[in-house]
């Protein structure tokens, strides 16, 4: 869940203050819920700076403790912690107490109801006026007198919790003799659901998977993205291009920061040269490679590739490398030990969709600090195919679904040995359970994991919430088993770092193009899937 919070307050009477102002997009996921406690992971981003903190407090608002860069904080401390900097958190933990003060007829009056998408989930809000202004309110001890007021509060689909999705509040209150003046605007900008697990355990074997911050791009006021490409950095994820709201191709490049506790906020990061989507890309040691792709709603294609720097704190200035030999979009590339492999792909020898054509092409070339190095032909792949997820060892190759010339989904697995010397013969493995393209595939702990897809690519055809696992055996993969459920039927693009798959952003299925491009975020710990 995402919440921006922007106001104006001072204070007068025992202690007084000057007028402060603020702004803060406050990102947070509940990482567990008991009969009286939540424990919830919390990012903050103010003033330029991203902060991570984990927060342990009742649902009557009392904050029992806070972890703040992995110092714990108890008593008095956690709770003015909790009241200073979670304050989009303690709104919505206080939204039953909240609602019940102001949406009565004592105060206020509705003044209808709709139903409208917060990122990628679907809310009815009704929405709520002041009665008179000035108005007072009598409510946990303390008198506000409202000078300017407005109130909607919304169920998302499949809950019966109740969010304040939208408040404005201006006037002053007065508590214990001090009286505070107010001007506060709060707005829910995304959410995201996900299972929660009810164990207070902090261990990993939790199957579930947690939400995390919204994908920030925006077209047109409208938030979401697909077909971009994810790379992982050392505690870093970095999505680069992509297409936004109404197939708008973009050259947004965000970066977030994770950890065992979470994600921080997205943060935007240096643009890619072009507009870009279907491009792969890929990471290796401290730099970012990226081949290929198309840029135009025509869906014509480039040849050509960029690498940069992955610097830790974010993505450095965008370098031309070595083109692919053809132009191509919709490939799958991997890296293992200072090569990158790709498969496939739609290639087109003129870059228009007028000389498209599914290729069965491979090429490998080396990487280094200067960039790719001289593109070499290899062995074809066993069919023509785009929009298959490849996933490698350090020795091998995967790859897994894709679509066939007519643009639906097939169940084809294949993998070879790689090495400096190229891809070698391409062998078939057990079939996919399903048939699908745009999955996104890794490989960790000796398994592979493949989540989402769509059954016809070409047409966004239905999402899948699928997740598939697999052990890598000695001739290929072993029988594939079912794991959690990804909360979303969608395509998405997953990247692994440290142990965690984390999957942002894609196609889902949607009536409208506000709900086929989606802007969540979602991550869940790679043994848990594997349990």
């Amino acid at each position: 869940m995402t919440i921006e919070e922007n106001g104006t307050t001072s204070t007068s009477g025992t202690s007084s203050s000057s007028p402060v102002s603020y702004n803060i997009t406050e990102s947070y996921n509940t990482v567990y819920v008991s009969s009286s406690t939540y424990k919830v992971s919390i990012s903050l981003a103010v003033t330029g700076q991203n902060l991570l903190y984990t927060a342990w407090v009742l649902k009557n608002g009392t904050a029992l403790a806070v972890d703040v860069g992995g110092s714990n904080v108890t008593g008095a401390g956690a709770q003015g912690t909790v009241s200073a900097a979670f304050v989009g958190f303690a709104v919505e933990a206080l939204a039953g107490a909240t609602i019940g003060s102001y949406a009565t007829s004592n105060y206020s009056h509705s003044t209808g109801g709709s139903t409208i998408m917060i990122g990628p989930t679907q809310v009815a809000v009704t929405a709520y006026a002041a009665n008179t202004l000035p108005e007072t309110v009598n409510s946990c001890g303390a008198s506000v007198t409202l000078t300017a007021f407005s109130l909607s509060v919304g169920t998302p689909q499949g809950t019966n919790s109740s969010l304040i999705t939208y408040e404005r509040i201006a006037g002053s209150e007065t508590e214990d003799g001090q009286t505070t003046t107010i001007d506060l605007v709060l707005r829910l900008t995304s959410i995201a659901l996900a299972s929660v697990s009810t164990s207070t355990s902090t261990s990993s074997s939790s199957s579930t998977w947690f939400g995390g911050p919204a994908y920030p791009l925006q077209v047109s006021g409208k938030s979401g993205v697909g077909l971009q490409s994810c790379v992982n950095g050392t505690a870093t994820i970095y999505c680069i291009g992509g297409i936004g709201y109404e197939g708008v191709f973009v050259s947004n490049v965000y970066s977030a920061s994770v950890s065992s506790s979470g994600m921080t906020g997205w943060t935007a990061d240096t643009s890619y040269p072009q507009p870009i989507a279907e491009q792969s890309c890929v990471s290796y040691q401290s730099d970012v490679y990226c081949v290929g792709g198309s840029y135009n709603d025509a869906e014509d294609d480039i040849a050509s590739s960029y690498f940069a720097p992955l610097n830790g704190t974010g993505i450095g200035s965008w370098v031309s490398t070595t083109s692919y030999p053809v132009p191509i979009g919709g490939q799958s590339c991997v890296s293992s030990s200072g090569y990158i492999y790709c498969v496939g792909g739609e290639n087109e020898t003129d870059g228009t969709n007028a000389t498209l054509a599914q290729s069965n092409s491979d090429w490998y070339a080396q990487l280094s600090s200067s960039g790719i190095g001289v593109w070499k032909q290899t062995t074809s792949y066993p069919q023509g195919t785009d929009y298959a997820s490849c996933a490698a060892t350090s020795t091998m190759v995967y790859c897994i679904g894709g679509q066939d010339a007519s643009g639906n989904g097939v169940d084809n697995v294949y993998f070879a040995p790689i090495s400096s010397s190229g891809i070698g013969a391409w062998s078939g493995s057990t079939a996919y359970p399903i048939k699908v393209g745009g999955q996104s595939c890794v490989t960790d702990s000796g398994s592979i994991i493949c989540v989402g897809g769509l059954t016809n690519v070409s047409a966004s055809g239905t999402g899948i919430d699928a997740v598939y696992s697999a052990t890598i055996l000695a001739g290929g993969v072993g029988s594939w088993q079912q794991d959690s459920s990804f909360p979303v039927d969608a395509e998405t693009l997953c990247t692994l770092v440290t142990g965690n798959l984390y999957c942002t952003g894609g196609y889902q299925n949607g009536s409208s193009a506000s709900e086929i491009w989606s802007d969540f975020t979602y991550y869940a710990s790679v043994q848990s899937q594997l349990e």
